[in-house]
């Protein structure tokens, strides 16, 4: 069920005050009346700044066009993220990314390949030296990349349920809940 967005679609959910403008490669550049600026693509969004009404129109953005919104980055930002869509009854998923892994990757990877050409340089200096040290690091890489993919996905799960649905929809608290918990 993926929609093509379209500035009809983006005016919709931000307003018609929305200033929104073609991005060169694709997508758009959408700036609110608030400050907030963002960039839209068939593919997901980039929130640059923006308060609660970037991230609301952000929601029904994906809803309208997914039908539901998996969300990656920093925690504040998941959490934000969550608590809208949680709001507004959006199904998401969230991902929650660790700085430097992917720094570590890089290093662990370079680190295999050195090692793997030294040894078969030292056994034989076969002319597939290269091309097997390069196959072993990549596959190194490989590895290490889905071990962080597992590991965001398990991050990003400890944000999802922190608030759990009452009786498991989004509704007010009625007079009766409000007395029997002592809140009147």
């Amino acid at each position: 069920m993926r929609k093509t967005i379209t500035k009809k679609m983006i005016w919709r959910r931000f307003g018609d005050e929305a200033k929104i403008q073609g991005r060169f490669f694709g997508g758009y550049n959408v700036t609110t009346p608030t400050g907030g600026d963002v960039d839209i693509d068939d593919d997901g969004f980039r929130i640059h700044c923006g308060g609660e009404d970037v991230y609301r129109a952000i929601v029904l953005l994906a809803s309208d066009a997914w039908g539901h919104l998996t969300v990656y980055g920093s925690g504040d930002h998941v959490m934000a993220t969550i608590a809208h869509a949680e709001a507004l009854g959006v199904k998401v998923t969230p991902i929650v990314k660790e700085s430097g892994a992917g720094c570590l990757r890089f290093f662990l990877a370079t680190l295999v390949f050195f090692i793997c050409l030294g040894m078969t340089a030292h056994a034989g200096g076969s002319e597939g030296a290269f091309l097997l040290s390069f196959l072993i690091a990549w596959g190194v890489s490989r590895l290490l990349r889905k071990r962080e993919e597992r590991a965001e996905r398990r991050r990003g799960q400890r944000y999802r349920y922190l608030y759990p649905r009452i009786h498991g929809e989004n509704r007010e608290a009625s007079r009766e809940d409000a007395t029997r918990e002592g809140w009147l």
